[in-house]
């Protein structure tokens, strides 16, 4: 039986962080996936996600614009070339690619047996170490005849070959929203219902005001804080009733209420391993067990591919005795619809922990002269928040245009601690959308004397 120096549970973001960093140190490695190299952010999440709501933004673009008309959706062509971008659903490349590298790959379930060892179907590993990623998967809320109508997750909702003509989406969280963006340019009738009173719950409410008043104008129907309780079928739809007595109907329903880890049956019992509602207990170093480490959604700490690549590499300079702990001060969140919604840290004065003294400074899209020159009838901006005592950011969120991209240089602030004074010496190029820092870092710079 071959020994491994390290055993990899679960080949997406988390994993893909793992393995060639083990492998390329010199680690003899192996890796168990019970489903697709890549995992569900390059088939059925991420990638394909933002690829079907490029050409909708290609279309609002041109809508901003001056001296521009419509764009033409072509279902077909993006059918094909988001098909393209998720490699058809194929992987045998990516498995080839491990193979190639000395990894051995194991398709199936991985259970763990015990300290040192992981089974997979009849076939048993043996091991130093084993790191867990096997994510997340769709959390269903139990709504009496749901399963009986049949329903949508993610998978379906970014694989579908045919545009359904409406659905009904519940949760207005990132994955609701993004992908009824993307369905309602391709002239699906969407509705969205969510029991919180704004989309993006963990978003400040005055970003996602912004975010919901756009939808409005797309023609996207919204329910706020409303709850689906019950559902049948009727004449070849699916029926909703609302807790408010309500009803909707839809040719689909797509039910993005939140994710759960994927914690069991993979035996985190037999090596000491906890987990809760929320996820694998790690410490700051990403450990689990003794030789054991978990990596990515199924610890909890937020469902981003980017934290999932961060944890992997905390555990891997564990594994390779360069310990250094990991630092979620600065996670950034971005939800890519249009207008874009991106957050880092302590986004609102609310969130701020007890004791913290904070203050705020905003600045709207019109304040900037990039917004002008990229468009017409853009709304949104950007909002700081900065510790008055420490006199550094501790947060931000931004929305408009590419808001993702240019709100990364909060992300470096509040992961430095630059002070205010730097960041309102710093020059910043004219005219980009960074631009929009220098009055509130001003304003924030005066506050905080």
């Amino acid at each position: 039986m071959t020994e491994y120096d390290a055993v990899v549970i679960g080949a997406g973001p988390g994993g893909e962080s793992v393995i060639p960093t083990l492998a390329g140190a010199g680690l003899k490695v192996a890796v168990v996936e019970r489903d697709l190299v890549g995992g569900t952010c390059a088939y059925w999440g991420c990638i394909p996600s933002k690829t079907l709501l490029r050409p909708g933004g290609i279309d609002i673009e041109a809508r901003h614009g001056f001296g521009t008309g419509e764009a033409e959706l072509n279902w077909p062509e993006i059918a094909r070339y988001r098909n393209w971008m998720v490699r058809d659903w194929n992987d045998s490349q990516q498995v080839e690619d491990l193979r190639r590298k000395g990894i051995d790959f194991f398709r199936g379930e991985a259970v763990i047996d015990g300290p040192g060892r992981v089974k997979v179907g009849s076939t048993e590993l043996a091991t130093k170490r084993i790191v867990v990623a096997t994510g997340s998967d769709p959390a269903i809320l139990p709504i009496d005849g749901l399963d009986e109508i049949g329903y949508w997750t993610n998978r379906e909702a970014t694989s579908f070959q045919q545009v359904p003509r409406s659905i009904l989406i519940l949760g207005g969280g990132a994955i609701g929203c993004e992908l009824g963006q993307a369905m309602r340019a391709f002239g699906t009738d969407v509705t969205i219902v969510e029991a919180t009173d704004q989309l993006l719950g963990r978003e400040s409410k005055r970003a996602a005001g912004f975010l919901e008043k756009s939808f409005e104008a797309q023609g996207i129907a919204l329910r706020l804080g409303r709850k689906a309780v019950r559902f049948a079928a009727d004449s070849g739809k699916k029926v909703a009733t609302l807790d408010s007595g309500e009803t909707l109907s839809a040719h689909e329903v797509l039910v993005a209420t939140g994710r759960k880890p994927n914690v069991t049956g993979i035996g985190l019992e037999n090596v000491g391993a906890k987990s809760t509602r929320k996820g694998i207990e790690v410490d700051h170093y990403c450990r689990a067990a003794d030789n054991v480490w978990a990596v990515g959604d199924v610890t909890g700490v937020a469902g981003f591919t980017h934290v999932a690549d961060y944890q992997g590499q905390i555990a891997c300079a564990d594994i390779l005795g360069r310990p250094r702990p990991a630092n979620y001060s600065d996670i950034p969140s971005v939800t890519f619809t249009d207008p874009e919604v991106a957050s880092v840290g302590i986004s609102q004065a609310s969130a701020a922990p007890e004791g913290m003294d904070v203050v705020e400074a905003f600045a709207p899209l019109s304040a900037a002269s990039r917004t002008y020159t990229y468009g017409e009838r853009y709304e949104g901006g950007l909002n700081l928040v900065a510790d008055r005592q420490a006199k550094v950011l501790v947060g931000a969120w931004a929305v408009g245009p590419l808001a993702g991209e240019w709100m990364q240089p909060a992300s470096l602030a509040v992961r430095g601690k630059i002070p205010i004074d730097v960041l309102a010496d710093t020059m910043l190029a004219f005219p980009t959308f960074t631009r929009l820092f220098r009055e509130p870092i001003r304003e924030l710079q005066s506050k905080v004397q």
